[in-house]
């Protein structure tokens, strides 16, 4: 038997990682398989924590995915797995969207698509933002939510309907592109 490292300082689950590589819950109920040098290399007490606490199943291609992202980044998928595949070597493209799904489901992605462009994702969630495109070269900016009278962000709705949530895309040109 390999010894037990305790991940419960990092989850509010009882967790622990032996050295074969695989979670267990309190109940000795195998969890995944991942080795501790990825687990590490992933940013396993940051990454791994957040999928746990969102109630998924950690993987090596979802650690991979989720550690694609950097804060401030919108990124397509083509990118996403280019940089997951740089970490685990191989990976297919449905995989990568089927993490991608998985995290924005969880609310640990979100996914945006601009008009006329592929589907971008972020890892700034659970915060109430907007986003500036680049008419010119796509390039995608956060923008802090408006304060004060924005009529677009306070609508008249029909009898009935609860707003969940907002999405404003504001269009225009990053100084590169406006000269």
């Amino acid at each position: 038997m390999h010894p037990r490292v305790s991940l419960s300082a990092i989850s509010t689950a009882s967790w622990e990682l032996d050295a074969d590589l695989a979670f267990y819950d309190d109940a000795g109920i195998t969890n995944v398989g991942i080795s501790v040098a990825k687990l590490e290399r992933f940013g396993w007490e940051e990454g791994t924590r957040r999928i746990i606490d969102a109630g998924l199943r950690v993987t090596k291609q979802r650690l991979a995915v989720l550690e694609a992202i950097s804060p401030g980044e919108h990124l397509d998928v083509d990118t996403v797995a280019d940089r997951a595949r740089a970490e685990l070597g191989t990976l297919s493209t449905q995989a990568v969207y089927d993490a991608l799904r998985a995290l924005d489901a969880a609310g640990l992605v979100s996914r945006i698509q601009p008009a006329g462009a592929p589907a971008l994702y972020e890892i700034r969630v659970g915060d109430s933002h907007h986003h500036l495109t680049c008419r010119g070269c796509g390039t995608v900016v956060d923008i802090e939510k408006a304060i004060g009278d924005v009529p677009c962000l306070d609508p008249t709705l029909p009898t009935g309907f609860v707003v969940e949530a907002a999405e404003v895309t504001w269009w225009g040109y990053c100084p590169d592109c406006a000269r």
